[in-house]
């Protein structure tokens, strides 16, 4: 049985993050379809690559390491052999944190942009 994606590492500045989820979206260029009378017609544009987490928020944690100042790299590491290298990855938005209820922990909410990624296969 073929193995699938089941768990990522997010190194951020050479920083193994523990997270909850991560979501990587590949950016480049992208068409949009526009519709006019019977026809449809097509644009492109060009997107950043995204990588959005949600992490634990723990005692002695702080937001400081997720500065908007801060511009790296930044790697999504999936389990099934590949890694995507953003060379220079910066924080969008502001960190945004949640209580935790019941069984779950606090976390904070974190999104990163950037150059198109690098793909290694191993």
């Amino acid at each position: 049985m073929a193995q699938t994606l089941g768990i990522v590492d997010l190194i951020w500045l050479g920083t193994k993050i523990p997270i909850k989820t991560a979501t990587y979206k590949r950016g480049g260029l992208v068409n949009n379809a526009m519709v006019a009378s019977r026809r449809v017609f097509n644009s492109q544009e060009f997107q950043a690559d995204t990588v959005e987490a949600t992490v634990p928020f723990k005692v002695g944690d702080s937001l400081a390491q997720f500065a908007a100042s801060q511009i790296g790299e930044l790697q999504y590491v999936c389990d099934t052999g590949q890694t995507y290298t953003i060379p220079d990855a910066f924080v969008t938005g502001t960190p945004q944190i949640t209580p935790g209820s019941g069984k779950e922990g606090g976390t904070a909410k974190i999104a990163w942009a950037g150059s198109p990624a690098q793909e290694v296969i191993s």
